[in-house]
């Protein structure tokens, strides 16, 4: 079933709504390393579970849709990478210090978890929606960490510059999606593919095509 190919996604999103639970309820004084113990835990977990389930998974990603039989692996190397993320935490934040992101640490771990659960999603989605809303709950949890230090002059400057970029690539994403989606008649990935090979030369399409590209740009942060 396609389903099982967002299972981390969904897992991590529900290993987030537990540390902001949680973290509702423990020890101040175990603020930091309660939730990174938790969430570290739920990951490792997760992670496990991708790789006992990888074949299984890739053969039905890859009978969706040809392209994107490599989505499982990059679903891993997300994991890892909040993984990692979150084991050198301690190691660069203080969690007594004023602008120290650990002295919130459930929103902190819970805003890295949303974000990693958005890259799970788009590298396995099947159709333009589905990549547009997975990249947003990836890419809104970014503008909140940029902007996390709220005593900071320099983190809330660079909080505002990035909601504006990111808002100007989504209007591109969107608008992109529209024309693409309204030359195509289709938000499958291989329908829209499979129409591409008999109207290769539409303008409108590649207008929208290269509009998607551009703001795939801009939240990669490749441009400007």
């Amino acid at each position: 079933m396609l389903w099982s190919s967002y299972l981390p996604g969904i897992l991590i999103v529900l290993l987030a709504l537990l540390v902001l639970a949680i973290d509702l309820f423990f020890n101040p004084k175990q603020k930091a390393e309660f939730p990174l113990l938790i969430a570290f835990s739920g990951l490792l977990a997760i992670l496990l579970v991708q790789c006992f389930t990888l074949r299984s998974v890739q053969e039905v990603v890859q009978n969706a849709n040809p392209l994107g039989s490599h989505g499982p692996i990059l679903q891993i190397f997300f994991v890892l990478s909040a993984l990692l993320t979150i084991w050198i935490a301690p190691l660069f934040f203080h969690p007594e210090y004023r602008n120290s992101p650990l002295s919130m640490p459930g929103e902190f771990i819970a805003i890295l978890l949303f974000c990693c659960s958005g890259m799970t999603f788009a590298v396995v989605s099947q159709d333009l929606l589905t990549l547009v809303v997975s990249l947003e709950l990836a890419t809104i949890p970014l503008f909140v960490l940029v902007g996390f230090s709220r005593h900071s002059e320099k983190s809330g400057e660079a909080g505002v510059k990035y909601v504006l970029l990111g808002s100007l690539s989504t209007a591109f994403l969107i608008f992109g999606a529209s024309l693409v989606f309204g030359r195509s008649g289709s938000l499958q990935f291989s329908e829209i593919a499979a129409w591409t090979s008999l109207h290769s030369h539409d303008s409108l399409f590649i207008i929208g095509a290269w509009m998607i590209i551009s703001a795939l740009g801009f939240k990669l942060a490749a441009a400007p």
